[in-house]
């Protein structure tokens, strides 16, 4: 039977979510709640951009690519720069060249917008850093076709409900500041106006635009946690953190299927850059993970980092990790 292409309709998403599970979801599972958000959550996917590839009119393959349209925060769009979200072919249909004319087309279409780099993941709202590990062949995949390597990341995991963490501190001599200058305690509806501004100058892109988001999705104490210099009166340091009661669902508990009942997550965290050399980011993280561990959570990851050394303190091991990669257009 013949294949044929064309853009996938919002009532066909059903059918990525089927196509997902059946190939790759015993190790990212994807469930409705989690594409829904994502695409339809992110400007800059435009509802056209999902390509499918159909026999009759059953979905048998896709791929989901973005132009960066929108600024991220107070750094301006680069509409040069485009992103594959994920490309994935049912194992069925495999090896008929569908996954290289998905990507032809979505690579023409791209460049046509005047896109000159893609990347593999790192979009807003994505799924993956960049192509899993686990993904062998699609790795293979990509590098024949000119993406090229650029660094691996990982997530991390741990149960959080094994680690004693007054144990590392009073016995391990694990260093925390504990200066009363500073504070350290769940987002107030204070704190917003000073939140925003601690971002605007500490880290104006990305992490900017997602606060922005998350405050107007309402997110409170339950999931963002802040570090403030009490004799200045400003917010100096934050750390994003999940649970199964958070209202968004963040790239660390993205595969929560994974993770148990009470999953929890952590990241991105962050101090100001005044403020750093003093232990804070590690004080920060310490309470953070005390908090989680107080609401019940057990399994929980860190999403897209390198600083194995810094989380592995506390026990965090790789769990998942990934190539970035990017091909260039002339």
């Amino acid at each position: 039977m013949e294949v044929y292409y064309r853009f996938v309709r919002e009532e066909e998403l059903k059918s990525i979510i089927r196509i997902w599970n059946d190939n790759i979801g015993c190790i990212f599972p994807m469930d409705k709640k989690l594409l829904y958000q994502n695409i339809n959550l992110d400007k800059n996917l435009l509802k056209k951009d999902i390509l499918g590839g159909f026999i009759e009119e059953n979905l048998i393959g896709f791929i989901i690519f973005k132009q960066q349209l929108r600024n991220l925060g107070l750094v301006e769009a680069n509409k040069s720069q485009g992103n594959i979200n994920s490309l994935i072919v049912d194992f069925k249909y495999r090896n008929k060249g569908i996954g290289s004319n998905l990507l032809y087309q979505c690579e023409n279409i791209l460049q046509s917008r005047r896109v000159r780099h893609i990347e593999v993941g790192r979009d807003t709202f994505h799924f993956f850093p960049g192509i899993p590990l686990e993904f062998k062949e699609g790795y293979e995949f990509l590098k024949k076709r000119g993406y090229e390597d650029g660094y691996i990341s990982t997530d991390l995991i741990c149960d959080i409900s094994k680690v004693d963490l007054s144990y590392l501190k009073d016995k391990k001599g694990l260093y925390i500041n504990e200066e009363e200058n500073y504070i350290i305690r769940p987002l107030e509806d204070g704190d917003k106006k000073g939140l925003i501004q601690f971002f605007e100058k500490s880290f104006p892109g990305r992490w900017l635009e997602e606060v922005k988001f998350a405050l107007n999705y309402a997110i409170n104490g339950e999931d963002m946690i802040v570090i403030k210099d009490i004799k200045n009166d400003r917010i100096i340091g934050f750390s994003r953190i999940y649970h199964k009661k958070s209202s968004i669902i963040g790239p660390p508990i993205y595969w929560r299927k994974l993770l148990g009942g009470n999953y929890g997550g952590l990241g991105p965290i962050g101090v100001d850059l005044e403020y750093r050399k003093k232990r804070l980011g590690l004080t920060l993280l310490f309470k953070s993970l005390e908090i989680l561990k107080n609401k019940g959570v057990q399994h929980m990851c860190i999403d897209w980092t390198d600083l194995y050394k810094f989380y592995g303190m506390f026990n965090f091991m790789p769990w998942k990790s990934y190539m970035h990669m990017g091909k260039d257009f002339n």
